[in-house]
Parts: C-alpha cells; sequence; structure tokens
C-alpha cells in the first residue's frame, strides 16, 4: 500500500502509525525540500506477502520525493526474481525536466540491476507523464483520480498488470475457471488449451504436414477477452526460452548471454580469492555453463553465425578467468538422430 503527502516527521514514530500484520517504510520531507511540513511517502508491505524487504533508493528535493524498497516475497511467478515498487509525490509546481531525468535515471538503474525483477512505480504524479522518457512502461490508471483528471498513476514494467483475488483464496479456482470457461479451441480434436493462471498454451496434433487446424487457432482474428482485444506480440518468454513469432533466437541468445556475464563477475571474484581450480570450473559448469545451454537442442542448430560468437566469447572469457581449456558449445550441443 503506497501513501503520499504522509506529513510525518521525526516527532511521529512508527508505533503511532503502524498498521497490523503489515510493516511501514517511509521516507519523510527532508530540509532539501525547501519545505519544513507536508509532504513525506510511505510504503505498507503486508508481512503474509513478503518480510524480506531492503531500502535500495530514498530521495527528497525541492521538485520530488520518493522511496524505492526491493522485495524479496514468499512466492513470485517464475519470470520475477524481486520486485521493486517506488513510492513517488511530485509536487504541483515541480520542474517537469529536472523531475523526469531523476525518475529516468532511477527507475532504470531499477531495471538494470534487476533484470528479471517487477518494477512498480506508484503514486501522485500531478500533471507529470513518466511515459514520455519510458514510453515502454506501462499504466494501469484509466480513470480521473482528482477531477476530471488523472494525477494519481501506477506505472509497471507488467504488460496487463491487474488485481486478482488473494493467493489461496477459496474464489481463486472458481473465478479462474468462469473467467476462462469461453476460451476453447475451435478444433477441439486435433488442439488442446491449457490453462494456468500466468500463461495458456496452445498444443497441436499435426498430421501429414497439414497445420491448418492449428494455425486458425493461434491465428484466430480479434481474440478478446473481457471486451477486450488480446495483444499480438513478436516475442514471448516461455519457461525460461524467448520465442520470436519468426522462431529466430537473437533475443534469446543476447539474454542468455547478459544472465551469463553478470555471473563472471563473481568468477572472477573467486579467481582473485585464489580459489583452486576444480572449484573454479564446478562454479562454471553449474553457474555459467548451465544458463548458456539451457534448451540448446531447441534452439542451437538454428542461431546465426553472430549468435554462436557471442555465446563463444562468453565461454572464452570463463576460459582466460580460470586458466584452462572449456568445452564449447558446439561440443556440448548433440543434435537430435533419427532412429534407425
Amino acid at each position: 500500500m503506497v501513501i503520499t503527502e504522509t506529513w510525518l516527521d521525526n516527532a511521529v514514530p512508527d508505533a503511532a502509525i503502524e498498521l497490523a500484520g503489515r510493516s511501514v517504510y517511509r521516507a519523510d520531507r527532508t530540509a532539501d525540500s525547501g519545505k519544513n511540513k507536508g509532504g513525506g511517502v510511505c510504503i505498507y508491505i503486508n508481512n503474509d506477502w513478503c518480510i524480506s524487504v531492503d531500502i535500495i533508493r530514498s530521495h527528497c528535493s525541492l521538485d520530488i520525493e520518493y522511496l524505492s524498497l526491493k522485495c524479496r516475497p514468499f512466492y513470485t511467478p517464475r519470470e520475477f526474481t524481486a520486485i521493486v515498487i517506488t513510492a513517488v509525490y511530485i509536487p504541483p509546481r515541480a520542474n517537469v525536466k529536472l523531475v523526469l531525468e531523476e525518475l529516468n535515471e532511477a527507475i532504470n538503474s531499477q531495471l538494470d540491476a534487476y533484470p528479471e525483477g517487477a518494477v512498480i512505480v506508484a503514486g501522485d504524479f500531478n500533471h507529470v507523464d513518466l511515459k514520455t522518457v519510458m514510453p515502454k512502461l506501462y499504466t494501469s490508471i484509466h480513470f480521473p483520480t482528482r477531477d476530471n483528471n488523472i494525477l494519481d498513476q501506477v506505472y509497471t514494467n507488467i504488460p496487463r498488470a491487474y488485481k486478482g483475488a488473494p493467493q489461496g483464496c477459496v474464489l481463486s479456482p472458481a473465478l479462474f475457471t468462469l473467467f476462462t470457461h469461453d476460451c476453447k479451441s475451435i478444433h477441439s480434436s486435433s488442439n488442446t488449451i491449457v490453462k494456468f493462471a500466468d500463461d495458456t498454451t496452445i498444443v497441436g496434433r499435426i498430421s501429414g504436414n497439414n497445420e491448418s487446424h492449428y494455425r486458425e487457432d493461434v491465428q484466430h482474428p480479434n481474440q478478446m477477452i473481457n471486451g477486450e482485444e488480446v495483444e499480438r506480440v513478436n516475442d514471448i518468454k516461455f519457461l525460461g526460452l524467448h520465442i520470436t513469432k519468426d522462431l529466430t533466437w537473437t533475443i534469446n541468445t543476447s539474454h542468455l548471454v547478459k544472465k551469463a556475464q553478470q555471473r563472471l563477475f563473481f568468477l572472477r571474484k573467486l579467481k582473485k580469492a585464489k580459489v583452486p581450480t576444480q572449484l573454479l570450473v564446478n562454479f562454471y559448469r553449474s553457474t555459467i555453463e548451465s544458463i548458456l545451454c539451457y534448451c540448446i537442442t531447441v534452439w542451437y542448430s538454428s542461431c546465426t553465425a553472430e549468435n554462436r560468437q557471442a555465446l563463444t566469447r562468453t565461454v572464452k572469457t570463463a576460459q582466460r578467468i580460470i586458466g584452462i581449456k572449456l568445452p564449447n558449445l558446439d561440443m556440448i550441443y548433440e543434435p537430435p538422430t533419427k532412429a534407425s
């Protein structure tokens, strides 16, 4: 729960504003704002949802006040490694240019630090539109919040974010069934729709190289949910694998390389600590090679030469750090063979 303009100061202890079952994190207005009262933001975190919370950034100036928390809940969807929540208050007479520069830098640093995290920015933005500098963010408020204006907003990097029933609620399975009951295959004899809360998969049986029934299901025009057309995207992340509509693998390999390179930092630290070579190899194979080889039988044979060079550079970098020859991906990959 995000609250802006708290009007709190050092004279008000946390105990005076505590809510049962929730922890409060606050950023009171300071002298840097040029004012001696008002302002301030705070965030309440439900203890049943998360107790691993870190304050990663706090800022107070004449133009903007915000507080950023990194949360590692007891349960998160498999796509997210962390959830970063930022509470924002922007005064009505703020310098829009300075505000956008500050927020752009702060949020981009969060996205860089947690590339697989969910980033939520909520609060009172007054007349500042964050999408002017970060067009890839999504907005969740589409109705006036004060008079005829949308002054309060929630921005996120999660498309089609929505509020559902609480986790574990007995209504959740019933609501899911009700909302998805009309999501059916046109050709149920050959296609099956497997429905989950966070994704839906169409599985089709193709006989005699005839894909018409399957393609009719996946390419059916104007798929609608709750009166809104389902957005078509150019790529999706499915079980950790980035799949594009044209079945090229540049996006997937780029993500794998980026993730593996982040772990090279720790390999260098271990090398500097004079960890034995065999332990360095074990670390490489379990934390770096395992990433580069994830689902390798699906995508490696269709990689471009440029994709393979990027993967090979990562292996060679690890090789230089450890000091011994490591198996390249060509040696690891074994193309599927036809049964004789």
